[in-house]
């Protein structure tokens, strides 16, 4: 049953319209002005009001945009009903939000059809809300779902495969367990490379995926790639070898993504090793010149001629019962996402040649990673204040506790965000390296509780340089952790050399560190020699008691701060901002001379 308000002035229509709905099966009620039309339907809204145009007080196109202007009425469907049936009238209640207008004298089989239709529509719209509404929950708690996956994977994996390359490194070259351990540390990162392309694929293809390049070595990728299919390539008696184009070569750095290079090779050692027959050789021949980076993955056996033009195409697959069609297809996506590109060469007779090629890093970010790489062992984090570690989780701790070396690092451990912001409070901290998904309070939390604490405390309060690590790589999750007061962020499974260098490098300067977009670094002295203007005006204004200009100098100031990438800073502002707003210009001051000391001590860097 449909419920309907009639709202006319005249008892005559009244009785005719209710009479004929009524029968028809409606629920209605009647009333026969503007005004209560309007507090009726907000109080009991009805699926569809029938509204006369010509009333007193409130005639119907007022009571109309009444209904339209509020939120508990604008859905529901008017019908004017109006002895003026000239086009103006009916352009009228159209443009106020009627939705049809029917003539008096009106006959019961229009009224009847209209009502009908209109109450028609009106279910098939709240049918359509309710599925969008359903489908955007789905939508949420799918990627919601996507996201724990991705993180909880991330995070098992990185125990999996730190603790296996640990006791890679600490048994002989030649100790049975170290082979294995070699081939368990592989098929971690096989199965994180699944994680990351079946999250990534669609962003790849859509060209919306955020590149995070940098120099690694591609010759050490491949190893690691050849390590997983060792025991497939035993099964085939098939052999693995490695050629460089110049002697001498044992590395061939490239710029790119390290995790993605091992997801597109991965891909084509595995065909090779399923199409070689037994017996049979394949090699990875590396090289490159004029800014490029080149391995050649050759295999014996043919690519049947039919399929050579849409090798790389998506689905298209061959002599694999059970297969895809995905892999080189997204072997290619993956080398043109790091701006390489992957081309099948099916000129050698018996043989299929697919040849990666990347750009190269230039000559200072090579030998930066040269030097990073190969000094490794004889440059550990010297000891220079504590190390706070904070991570929920056992094993972690417990993989963080073995690559951090104690001594010479002083290093303590928190279970838990509480945990990390009272040891925070309890004694200065050089470096916290917080996991930023803690539970009681993550690691975003932790520096905010901190901040707030350290802005209230008399005596200033040394600010830690914040690492945070996550198993959330993509660019809005590093971003969001930046803005939060993070210094750096790391990804999940941390590289023990990475992590070294970031300590290192924050022990060395002792200053909490900022990293900056490369697009501003033009920009910075400008912009930092007018933030010290407006520091400086803002402590007159504070000295003068001017709270209403004080409190939108740091509004100004936060905003700024904020667009630069000074999430420390920005975050000061705003603890000033809200000072002054509450009257409180001491506190409003002091905060402000903090935040001058904070941008004096910052060790400001700039991403690739």
């Amino acid at each position: 049953m449909s419920s309907i308000l009639i709202c006319d002035d005249t008892p005559e229509n009244v009785v005719a319209l209710r009479r004929i709905l009524a029968r028809d099966g409606h629920d209605v009620r009647t009333v026969s002005q503007g005004a209560l039309a309007a507090s009726s339907a907000a109080a009991a809204p009805p699926d569809i009001i029938l509204l006369d145009v010509l009333m007193p007080d409130l005639d119907g196109y007022e009571t109309c945009a009444l209904l339209q202007a509020d939120e508990r009425t604008h859905d529901i469907p008017v019908l004017f009903i109006s002895a003026l049936d000239d086009m103006p009238s009916k352009l009228r209640g159209f443009e106020v939000g009627g939705r049809d207008y029917i003539a008096k004298p009106f006959r019961a089989e229009e009224v009847l059809a209209r009502v009908r239709t209109h109450l028609a529509l009106r279910k098939a719209e709240r049918q359509l809300v309710e599925q969008n509404a359903a489908l955007r929950a789905a939508t949420a708690l799918q990627k919601d779902v996507e996201r724990m996956l991705r993180h909880d994977l991330r995070v098992s994996l990185a125990g999996v495969i730190g603790f296996s390359e640990l006791i890679v490194e600490e048994l002989p070259l030649d100790h049975p367990c170290a082979a294995h351990a070699r081939i368990v540390a592989g098929a971690g990162y096989g199965m994180l490379s699944m994680v990351h392309g079946s999250f990534d694929l669609l962003k790849m293809e859509r060209g919306t995926y955020a590149l995070h390049a940098e120099a690694f070595d591609l010759a050490a990728v491949a190893r690691q790639v050849v390590a997983e299919h060792t025991l497939a390539a035993r099964e085939k008696d098939v052999r693995i070898r490695f050629e460089f184009a110049h002697e001498g070569d044992e590395d061939a750095l490239a710029s790119g993504e390290r995790l993605l290079t091992h997801s597109l090779l991965g891909n084509l050692v595995r065909n090779a090793v399923e199409a070689t027959p037994a017996g049979g050789v394949i090699d990875l021949r590396f090289g490159g010149g004029e800014g490029r980076a080149e391995v050649a993955v050759r295999n014996v056996g043919e690519v049947p001629p039919e399929i050579r033009a849409r090798f790389f195409e998506k689905f298209v697959t061959s002599g694999k019962a059970e297969g895809t069609g995905l892999g080189t297809y997204s072997a290619r996506l993956m080398a043109e996402t790091q701006h390489g590109t992957l081309a099948l060469d099916a000129s050698e007779p018996g043989h299929t040649t697919l040849r990666v090629s990347l750009p190269a890093p230039d000559a200072a970010a090579a030998a930066a990673f040269r030097r990073a790489r190969d000094g490794y062992h004889a440059a550990a984090p010297e000891a220079a204040g504590v190390v706070l570690v904070a991570d929920d989780d056992g094993a972690n701790r417990a993989y963080l506790r073995r690559i951090l070396p104690s001594p010479p690092l002083d290093v303590r451990f928190a279970a838990d965000g509480r945990e990390a912001l009272a040891a925070l409070q309890r004694e200065p901290v050089a470096v916290a390296l917080l996991d930023v998904e803690m539970p009681g309070l993550n690691g975003m939390e932790v520096i905010h509780e901190f901040c707030v604490w350290r802005s209230e405390q008399a005596k200033p309060i040394p600010t830690p340089v914040f690492i945070g690590i996550s198993g959330h790589h993509d660019a809005a999750s590093r971003k969001k952790f930046l803005e939060a007061g993070f210094d750096r962020v790391l990804g999940k499974p941390l590289a023990r050399r990475r992590l070294h260098e970031e300590l290192r490098a924050a022990l060395r300067t002792g200053r909490p560190v900022v990293q900056l977009d490369p697009m501003v670094r033009e920009l910075l002295p400008d912009f930092l020699a007018s933030q010290g203007a407006l520091l400086d005006e803002a402590a007159a204004l504070a000295t003068a008691g001017d709270t209403p200009r004080l409190r939108s100098l740091a509004h100004r100031l936060r905003g700024s701060f904020a667009m630069y990438g000074f999430a420390v800073a920005s975050a000061l502002a705003n603890n000033a901002e809200e000072a002054a707003r509450a009257g409180d210009l001491r506190r409003a001051a002091s905060l402000l001379a903090d935040l001058r000391a904070h941008l004096a001590a910052l060790d400001i860097r700039f991403g690739s």
